[in-house]
C-alpha cells in the first residue's frame, strides 16, 4: 500500500488507540471493503457514463436480460437488486425514453405491468456485454480459479450477512 493511500497502517494505529475495544481485523476489513466498493462503483460509473448509462440502468438491463422469461415488475427488480422501488421506477422510465425497455400489462391482472427488454434493449445488451466483460476480465486476470472461487464464496457470505442484518433492523447505511 502506498504511504499516501487511505487507509494506511498509521490510520489504523490511530483508530486502534482511540477505540481499543474495537476488533481491529473487523475494522480493517470493513474499511477496505467500503473503499473498494466506492472505487469500483466510481470506475464503473465513469466507464458507463461514456455511453450515457448509469450503473442502476445497466443493472436493471442485466436483470431483465438474464430473467427474460420471468415476469419482472418494479417490485421484483427492486428486491433482486436491492434498489428502492422509487429508484427502479424512475430508472425504468429513463430506459423507456431511451427505447430499451417496455412495460406490458399482465393479462391476468391489468393493474400490474411487467418490464421487458425490447429488441433494441436485447441488441444493446448482446453488443455491450462482451465489451463490458473485457473490462472486468482485466480486473481479475491475476486470479487463478481457486482464488476466484474463494472470492465468490466470501462475497456470497458477506451478501448473506447483509441480508440477515437487513431483515432484523434498519441500518445507518
Amino acid at each position: 500500500m502506498k504511504i499516501n493511500e487511505f487507509p494506511n497502517e498509521k490510520n489504523y494505529e490511530l483508530l486502534a488507540e482511540d477505540f481499543p475495544n474495537i476488533n481491529q481485523d473487523i475494522m480493517k476489513s470493513y474499511l477496505e471493503y467500503i473503499l473498494i466498493c466506492q472505487k469500483t462503483i466510481a470506475k464503473i460509473e465513469s466507464y458507463l457514463s461514456k455511453i450515457e448509462m448509469t450503473n442502476s440502468q445497466f443493472l436493471i438491463l442485466l436483470c431483465l436480460y438474464t430473467n427474460d422469461k420471468k415476469i419482472d415488475n418494479i417490485t421484483n427488480i427492486s428486491k433482486k437488486l436491492g434498489i428502492s422501488t422509487v429508484t427502479v421506477s424512475n430508472v425504468v422510465k429513463t430506459l423507456q425514453i431511451k427505447g430499451l425497455v417496455e412495460k406490458q400489462k399482465l393479462k391476468e391482472d391489468k393493474r400490474f405491468s411487467r418490464v421487458v427488454l425490447n429488441k433494441k434493449g436485447k441488441d444493446f445488451m448482446k453488443n455491450f456485454i462482451p465489451e463490458y466483460y473485457s473490462k472486468y476480465k482485466e480486473l481479475f486476470k491475476t486470479y487463478d480459479k481457486e482464488e476466484l472461487l474463494q472470492l465468490q464464496f466470501l462475497i456470497s457470505k458477506l451478501n448473506f450477512s447483509i441480508d440477515l442484518m437487513s431483515g432484523k433492523e434498519k441500518f445507518w447505511w
